[in-house]
């Protein structure tokens, strides 16, 4: 196969996102990161993978959706206007009503062939409204004695010459100095602790580099809405994690730079994965998993110009 190009890495930077697909498939990878960037503006081909990157999984669309009704309040609280409950909900059932209508321009699901159901649409808005309640009713009045910093923004920092991509929910400090990151989390509660764990390191070693603080001085916790009445789930790590955790980072991110053509990136063919793969329509061992009229799907006539992007973005 042909010697890739290099202006992918112009824009690399280690993320738990890259991390996981890198782990999940590494062709998957290659079509979101590399391919995508590939060949010369205008190449049907990279116009495609453009356009399938713009599309997410249901699976991810009613967490995200009600991260987005959430940061929309604290938006309001970060400006010193009081916060909506019910504002949160009107956007989170807007928003969810626009996939509902056009869901081809949003939900891969729809380009695989498996179409996502009006009772699926239902109970996901029933359920982050229910998240919703929970979370300003009990959750939100903990942080009125912290003081804001900021929240749901990118932010990048170096670990030795490798950058590293965060996006985190909130983050506090108390009166005696000390920098909170809080992660809120839509799943079951404690299902992937140690998934959790390793993000939020993560965001320890960002507000140790952002902040100028040891790691005593930040705490990181997990608030899981749907135990919103239970203790956060509060992440103490020692500089000895800290520096294991910094050095795999660098370790996976060299792997990831190390590669050299399209054969260094092998599928990892699983039906589950497959039918909810942004690519499984152009990736020859993915197509055997979605349904025969999916396969081949054309590009839609000016769909990179509309722009629109779905509410679940890759770091």
């Amino acid at each position: 196969m042909p010697r890739m190009n290099d202006y992918w890495k112009k824009n690399f930077g280690w993320s738990k996102s890259r991390q996981k697909t890198w782990d999940t498939c590494k062709l998957g990878y290659y079509y979101a990161y590399i391919g995508k960037w590939e060949g010369w503006k205008g190449d049907p081909n990279r116009e495609k993978l453009q356009w399938l990157n713009k599309k997410t999984n249901w699976h991810f669309v009613p967490g995200e959706l009600v991260h987005k009704a959430i940061a929309s309040q604290i938006n309001q609280h970060a400006i010193g206007r009081p916060i909506s409950k019910e504002a949160a909900k009107n956007l989170l059932r807007s928003e969810l009503k626009k996939i509902q209508v056009a869901p081809r321009d949003y939900l891969i699901e729809e380009i695989n062939g498996f179409p996502v159901q009006s009772s699926d649409y239902q109970k996901s808005e029933k359920d982050g409204l229910e998240l919703l309640d929970s979370f300003f009713d009990i959750i939100w009045p903990n942080y009125d004695s912290y003081d804001y910093i900021k929240h749901e923004d990118y932010d990048r920092f170096l670990i030795d010459d490798v950058k590293v991509w965060v996006k985190v929910d909130l983050v506090t400090k108390t009166k005696a100095n000390v920098v909170i990151v809080t992660d809120w989390k839509t799943g079951k509660p404690r299902e992937r602790e140690e998934e959790d764990r390793s993000q939020v390191l993560g965001y320890i070693l960002w507000a140790m580099n952002a902040f100028n603080q040891d790691e005593t001085k930040v705490r990181a916790e997990l608030r899981y809405l749907r135990d919103a009445g239970g203790a956060p789930t509060v992440v103490d790590a020692t500089k000895d994690e800290l520096d294991e955790f910094s050095q795999r980072i660098v370790g996976s991110a060299r792997a990831m730079l190390a590669v050299t053509s399209e054969s260094d990136f092998p599928p990892t063919p699983a039906e589950r994965e497959c039918r909810g793969c942004a690519f499984a329509t152009i990736c020859q061992t993915g197509m055997v998993h979605i349904p025969k009229q999916a396969q081949g799907t054309p590009i839609q006539p000016g769909a990179i110009a509309k722009g629109r992007d779905s509410p679940h973005v890759k770091a």
